[in-house]
This record gives C-alpha cells, sequence and structure tokens, in this order.
C-alpha cells in the first residue's frame, strides 16, 4: 500500500468539503459550532473565520463571540505569519488579504496567545496523535511553536478528516485535542 502525501490528503479532502450536500454541511456545521461554543464559554480564545467550506459554517464567530470574554481571529501577514486582532463584532471586519474576513483593531503578534485559555485551529486532517495537516502554509506551525507557554490548542474538522496517520514533518506541531461534528 502506498502511503498518502500530504499533498494527496489535502486534494481529497478540499474536493470532499466542496462536494458535501448543503443541508448535510449546515448540519455538520451546526454540530460542530455547539461543541466549539460549550468548550469556550467565558474563556478568552482564538479560532478562525471559516471559508465557505470550512467547518464552522456561517454565524461561527458570532456565536463563539457571544460565548467568549475575548475572541481573537488571525490576520495573514507576509512569509507565513500571523499577526492577531481582538474581535469587536462583524462591523469590526474587512476583507484581509487572502481574501478571509479579518478584524481591524490593534495588531499583535503570536505572542499574544500564550495570554489565551483555547486556541481553535483550522485544519484539513487530523490524526489520533493530534498532527493536523493545514492548506500548507504553515501559518498555524509557526504561530504555535512560538508560544510558551501554550495555551490549549482544538483543531477543528469534520469526523470523516479523522485518519489514522497523518504525514508530517519536525517543524509541523501538535495538537492536544480535536472538535469534530
Amino acid at each position: 500500500m502506498v502511503a498518502l502525501t500530504k499533498q494527496d490528503i489535502r486534494r481529497a479532502h478540499t474536493r470532499a468539503r466542496k462536494e458535501l450536500d448543503p443541508l448535510h454541511k449546515a448540519q455538520k456545521d451546526a454540530a460542530i459550532t455547539r461543541a466549539v461554543v460549550k468548550r469556550a464559554q467565558g474563556l478568552k480564545v482564538s479560532a478562525y473565520f471559516p471559508l465557505a467550506s470550512e467547518p464552522g459554517g456561517a454565524g461561527f464567530i458570532d456565536k463563539l463571540y457571544d460565548a467568549t470574554a475575548e475572541l481573537w481571529l488571525p490576520l495573514s501577514g507576509k512569509d507565513g505569519v500571523l499577526s492577531w486582532s481582538l474581535y469587536q463584532g462583524p462591523e469590526s471586519l474587512k476583507p484581509g488579504a487572502l481574501g478571509i474576513a479579518e478584524p481591524t483593531g490593534k495588531i499583535y503578534d503570536s505572542s499574544v496567545l500564550a495570554s489565551l485559555d483555547v486556541l481553535f485551529i483550522p485544519a484539513l486532517a487530523i490524526d489520533h496523535n493530534g498532527m493536523r495537516l493545514g492548506k500548507g502554509a504553515g501559518y498555524y506551525d509557526r504561530a504555535l511553536a512560538s508560544l510558551n507557554p501554550r495555551p490549549q490548542t482544538i483543531a477543528i474538522v469534520y469526523a470523516e478528516e479523522v485518519l489514522d496517520a497523518v504525514p508530517h514533518d519536525d517543524h509541523d506541531q501538535a495538537v492536544d485535542l480535536v472538535i469534530t461534528d
């Protein structure tokens, strides 16, 4: 049996996400949102603004915002580096460098994440050892590697994206937990 490469898994999971029936996706996203909101209740957290195909769906950020003490969202910077800003509601967003909605408030480097309780991280796949596979630019791996102390990290994927093994390199950062539908 030939082991799948990172790129093989990315292609397969990206395609599968795009092919999800909209009603089925909405049900999966609702289950994920409920689980994330329950885990984030009253805490200081970071999350991501989901693209149309990513777990969470419409309303994910606003429901999380209503449940948390603080919600930090990433801004995509040069050379694969993330910055962070406090989310202050939908009126505080603008399209970012990669077309993803980003907050417009004061910008901090990833060291701000060390003061949070939980980091919710996107992924295309994850294995049982917490090794996650993202889109390949290494943004989150760089951010996580720089943290000391490091808050609890939770990847968010659809249930079928939990694999026995995900190929990884030395620089890839494992997460502590996973939330699925």
